[in-house]
């Protein structure tokens, strides 16, 4: 039980990334902290960002992102101990996903956020892509290295063919979350 080892209250907890059943990272939207378990969740350490973070996402136990308010982007090349800025989107990050399989050197990555930003994440920063929305986006999910979805305000965007489209029929209104099974379309 989480409450059990350390003090959640007031942290908003906002994202979680296993990479097994033993290690895991969560993100707090109201704290600058990640915290990290390598025990399954039975106790937890603290670990420090600049600013408030909305997602994590662990490519292995030593590299990973996160990022959040203030648009930031945060890299860690030793598990978390310490959080370094990798970029920034100029507007909230609100989400961070990496196509399965991404752990070698030439692995990219994909981050979402307010004003319709998509960003591309490589080892060395992040680059902007062309997302044709205004809409604050709340979701990317890459199931694979080609395709990917992003989701938002009232809109979902959909990357094929090396470009971002809007080729997605859906129902009107806002969407939070989406997610792909990996190396499928199913989501």
């Amino acid at each position: 039980d989480l409450s059990d080892n350390i003090e959640t209250k007031g942290l908003g907890l906002s994202d979680i990334h296993f990479l097994n059943p033993s290690k895991g990272w969560i993100s707090a939207f109201a704290s600058p902290i990640i915290l990290y378990t390598e025990d399954g969740g039975m106790t937890f350490t603290e670990q420090s960002t600049q600013y408030e973070n909305l997602s994590v996402y662990m490519l292995n136990e030593r590299e990973g992102y996160a990022g959040g308010n203030n648009g930031r982007l945060y890299k860690t090349d030793d598990g978390g101990n310490t959080w370094v800025t990798h970029g920034s989107l100029g507007a909230t990050l609100t989400s961070i996903s990496f196509p399965p399989g991404s752990n070698d050197l030439n692995a990219k990555g994909y981050c979402c956020g307010d004003g319709g930003r998509i960003y591309q994440i490589t080892r060395d920063g992040i680059e902007k892509m062309e997302s044709n929305s205004s809409s604050n986006l709340s979701s990317i999910s890459f199931p694979n290295e080609s395709e990917g979805w992003a989701c938002g305000q009232n809109a979902i965007r959909h990357y094929v063919d090396g470009e971002w489209q809007s080729d997605q029929s859906y129902s009107s209104g806002g969407y939070n979350d989406l997610f792909f099974l990996p190396g499928t379309t199913i989501g």
